[in-house]
């Protein structure tokens, strides 16, 4: 349904430019193949925060025909960026650019395709926090400033550790073969990386499985006060089914 060709690019107007020539080659070849209708583009998956929204400007400028939907990436800081609120203020900026300014942008979705905080560990592609239940709560007001901003659904970096080792994992005499990226909610070969207990389900995992069946495919966003109390976020959800109508509620105390 979505297909994103490029992970993570990044650079100048030249490095754009290349990016969006891509991108045109890829779509005349789905309108040519009569795909278009059932595949959509997306973009840019740019990965630096704020800055990423430089290139979604760009798109907006010269390529809103190429894209389908909007979506980038965020590894937001944990003690600046959400306690602050600049994630919910740079992405609703976003959404209302894209709004405004593609002409088919108020239907056109806008997701975070890689959601985590920004702590790594000293030179590893791994996150500081993992282990520890402050990374539920860092992750919850992620997603309660995306909801806040208009996004359409938040994917979070990563569901399980052995879906990417660390560069160079692997190499012999080198570094080890199993050396994973500890980013996910577990790790289901911790045995053979010499981790045994990071089989076991991590703390986030409760609080983002919780998320999901709270916030599921289908919820309407519905607009919540600022609380002006420090730390403190909501966000708010309304889940229609066949014989009911139900509401989330999601408060978050970071402080």
């Amino acid at each position: 349904r979505y297909y994103n060709k490029i992970n993570e690019p990044r650079g100048d107007e030249a490095r754009y430019g290349l990016w969006r020539a891509s991108q045109q080659s890829l779509h005349d070849e789905l309108v040519r193949r009569h795909l278009n209708e059932q595949v959509a583009m997306v973009g840019p998956d740019h990965s630096e925060g704020r800055t990423a929204l430089d290139w979604v400007d760009r798109i907006l400028h010269d390529a809103t025909d190429l894209i389908g939907a909007y979506e980038t990436h965020w590894y937001a800081s944990s003690t600046t960026e959400l306690p602050d609120g600049q994630v919910e203020a740079v992405l609703r900026q976003a959404r209302e650019h894209v709004s405004e300014r593609d002409a088919h942008g108020a239907d056109k979705l806008f997701f975070m395709g890689e959601a985590g905080t920004g702590e790594w560990v000293g030179s590893l592609d791994s996150n500081r926090f993992i282990h520890d239940f402050v990374y539920g709560v860092s992750m919850s007001d992620y997603l309660a400033q995306t909801m806040r901003a208009g996004l359409a659904g938040v994917s979070a970096w990563m569901l399980d550790d052995p879906m990417h080792q660390q560069p160079g994992a692997g190499t012999p005499g080198v570094k080890k073969e199993f050396d994973f990226k500890v980013w996910g909610l577990w790790n289901t070969l911790g045995e053979m990386a010499g981790e045994p207990a990071g089989t076991q389900l991590r703390p986030w995992f409760y609080t983002w499985s919780l998320l999901s069946r709270s916030f599921p495919h289908g919820a309407r966003i519905v607009a919540t006060n600022n609380l002006h109390l420090r730390g403190a976020r909501a966000a708010a959800a309304v889940i229609s089914g066949d014989k009911r109508t139900d509401l989330s509620l999601l408060l978050v105390n970071d402080d």
